[in-house]
């Protein structure tokens, strides 16, 4: 699978997504099993010394994800997402092919795909009939009494929602966090008598923090690549003081050290209080040990 994979071309799945809700998926917990697989047998290859089939796994997988990442439905990219904080989770231990991996950070744009995805969630829901989703007799019966209550709610956080990723989607500050909980800058403002929005935007809103939450271990991994490519120049991002701004907190930023042992720690300028969430929470402090 592994050589398939790197070979390519990469695997293409069915898609109708003129379907909406009940557009084919491709089988996404295998894609999360195999993924794990291949990730495990990275760290495992890393640690018997054998880096060039450690890599090998890496471009597998990022092979198999880029085809999850093109796909827009909210929860085919929240898998990528995952994969993504894995794959810089195992990267930041391999520290190798660094120009390589550099180069596709720096030109993988994650927030304009996923705003895209959050996007097309919102044209879900303007046409989802919940009588015909839900589960069990007094469910639908309730669903479908309700029906066009619910789905003039519906409409106006779908309506919202989509408004908010058009004007607000780039500039979201998913790392500052308003006192009800979700991300700023947001526009965000519903109807009184819309009570379906209380239940629908946290979800909405959990998807910008695992965004944010991937924007933030993508830029370490990136760092750590970096001042390990710069060893013999002292191994340091900036001089001791300098902050290396981030772009996914922005006001915020990267400071590298150089630790009385000789190795290096970059970390972030502050802690990020993430709340909880599916998924590993990566630390944002990581340390190259000297050579």
């Amino acid at each position: 699978m592994r050589s398939r994979l790197v070979a390519g071309p990469a695997p293409r799945w069915a898609a109708d997504y003129a379907r909406l809700y009940n557009a084919p998926l491709p089988n996404l917990l295998g894609q999360v099993d195999l993924q794990r697989v291949l990730l495990a047998d990275a760290l495992a290859r890393l640690h018997a010394g054998d880096p060039a089939t450690a890599l090998d796994d890496l471009e597998a997988s990022w092979t198999l994800n880029a085809t999850i990442r093109a796909r827009p439905a909210l929860i085919e990219q929240l898998v990528a997402v995952s994969v993504t904080r894995l794959q810089a989770g195992v990267l930041s231990s391999a520290r190798r092919g660094a120009e390589i991996w550099q180069a596709r950070f720096a030109s993988f744009d994650a927030r304009s795909t996923f705003v895209r995805s959050l996007d097309y969630e919102a044209l879900v829901l303007l046409h989802l009939d919940r009588a015909q989703v839900a589960t069990g007799v007094g469910e639908r019966l309730t669903n479908a009494f309700l029906r066009p209550y619910v789905r003039l709610c519906q409409a106006e956080v779908g309506s919202r929602w989509h408004e908010s990723m058009r004007q607000h989607g780039d500039g979201i500050a998913a790392c500052d966090r308003s006192p009800a909980g979700g991300p700023t800058g947001l526009g965000l403002g519903f109807s009184w008598w819309n009570r379906l929005a209380p239940r629908v935007v946290p979800n909405l809103t959990e998807a910008l923090v695992r965004l944010a939450r991937l924007e933030v271990d993508l830029e370490l991994t990136e760092r750590v690549l970096v001042a390990d490519r710069l060893r013999s120049r002292d191994g340091l991002l900036h001089s001791a003081g300098e902050v290396d701004a981030s772009r996914a907190c922005p006001g915020d930023g990267w400071r590298s050290e150089r630790n009385a042992d000789g190795g290096t720690t970059i970390a972030f300028t502050r802690e990020l209080a993430w709340p909880p969430s599916v998924g590993a929470v990566l630390p944002t402090r990581f340390t190259i040990p000297p050579r």
